[in-house]
């Protein structure tokens, strides 16, 4: 199961569209919320918290993205009521997945009807070591595991391309960087290269 911790929110019906956005999510999958206290060691997050299971069927990334939509609608309530999230590393695909459908657009639609057209990589843990991608990561995200993840998504295109986009999102919620890149497919390593 995948999970969605929310700091401090005893209660889901204390953040305004929260209910409703848990609805449409269960509307999709299988859904569990359940409540926990954070431990004091924690400092200012400490107190309760909601959890999200979220089942993640094994389905085509375009049926995953479709999960991701709900999941980001989430964690922008949670933001706007001045909360905080961490996402633990299952929940990372169908998010990911929702900004690579946005990014590729039509072309993220073959995977349906041919998955091998599409390739994930990741997610995994990443650690930020220097640079300005270090400032997107929030100081309490260390204490409680990873900081953040990273991902690749290579679609192939048209006269024997491959179009790769690398992600790297923060596990309090938040997208540090994304780029994309574009090579003929066989100067794409053979792990990451579509078929």
């Amino acid at each position: 199961m995948a999970s969605l911790l929310l700091y401090q929110v005893a209660d889901p019906k204390i953040v305004p569209g929260l209910p409703e956005a848990l609805e449409e999510l269960k509307s999709h999958t299988k859904v569990t919320v359940r409540t926990a206290e954070v431990p004091a060691v924690a400092g200012e997050l400490a107190g309760w918290a909601t959890e999200i299971l979220v089942s993640i069927p094994v389905q085509a990334l375009v049926n995953a993205a479709t999960l991701g939509v709900v999941l980001w609608k989430i964690i922008g309530l949670i933001r706007k009521a001045g909360k905080k999230t961490f996402l633990g590393k299952e929940i990372v695909l169908p998010l990911l997945a929702s900004k690579a459908k946005e990014d590729f657009g039509e072309d993220l639609l073959n995977d349906e009807e041919n998955p091998d057209a599409i390739r994930v990589w990741g997610p995994m843990e990443a650690e930020m070591i220097s640079g300005p991608l270090t400032e997107c990561i929030e100081e309490y995200e260390e204490a409680f595991g990873p900081i953040a993840y990273f991902m690749a998504i290579a679609v192939a295109r048209p006269q024997n391309r491959v179009r790769t986009t690398y992600y790297i999102l923060g596990a309090g919620g938040k997208l540090c960087g994304s780029w994309t890149t574009q090579t003929f497919s066989e100067r794409v390593p053979e792990f990451l290269r579509p078929g």
